[in-house]
């Protein structure tokens, strides 16, 4: 169970470095992918800033995976991250922001992942971890 959370880290982080980079070196042309229109500058602007969280996520989320009992916390991120990235696209068609299939891949994604996230962590021995823990103070 443990090896299935580190892989399922590292492959929701690499799809993070990659949306991330897009975002970063081409947000209007990835932004266009989604049918969405071209923005601002300061929706640019946005975009990569986006693109910056997506690649820091990416980073240490890779991290992260090498140790997930050890770096608890980055696994409860991620799902934090997930629910509301999921949260987020749904929020935003029901606002009118955007239509469902500018969005589906998102939805996908962030709520595969965070479902995977939740099936997958460690419960015991991240409790374990904390009784140690506690028991140390």
């Amino acid at each position: 169970m443990l090896k299935a959370l580190k892989i399922a880290m590292i492959v929701y982080a690499v799809a993070g470095l990659i949306v991330g980079l897009a975002e970063i070196f081409i947000p209007s042309e990835f932004a266009s992918w989604f049918g969405l229109e071209e923005g601002s500058a300061a929706a640019n602007a946005n975009a990569v800033e986006i693109g910056f969280a997506f690649v820091s996520l990416g980073v240490f989320l890779i991290i992260a995976a090498r140790d997930p009992i050890k770096n608890i916390l980055w696994v409860k991120y991620a799902i934090a991250f997930a629910a509301l990235m999921l949260v987020n696209e749904i929020y935003s068609i029901i606002v009118g922001y955007v239509d469902f299939g500018q969005v589906v891949s998102g939805i996908a994604i962030h709520g595969v992942f965070a479902i995977a996230f939740l099936i997958l962590y460690p419960w015991r021995q991240a409790k374990t971890k904390n009784e140690l823990a506690d028991q140390k103070k």
